[in-house]
């Protein structure tokens, strides 16, 4: 996944969880919470843990978005 990607369906959430990659939420242009990694998804809910901890944010509602490509946020 590269920076700059936007996560929708199911697929992009459980790529984004087994590759590591730092997610933010945005809402109409405005960072919701800082970057941090999807540990949980689901139809309603993504679930981002980073340095202020994890926070369980609504689907519907916010853009999730890679904030670094894969291999960089592996090394």
């Amino acid at each position: 996944m590269q920076a700059g990607y936007v996560l929708v369906d199911d697929h992009d959430f459980e790529t984004a969880q087994k590759m590591g990659c730092p997610v933010k939420a945005t809402q109409g242009g405005m960072d919701i919470y800082p970057p941090g990694k999807v540990t949980g998804f689901s139809s309603d809910h993504v679930t981002i843990s980073g340095k202020n901890g994890s926070k369980r944010l609504f689907r519907s509602v916010n853009r999730f978005e890679v904030v670094e490509a894969a291999a960089a946020a592996q090394e």
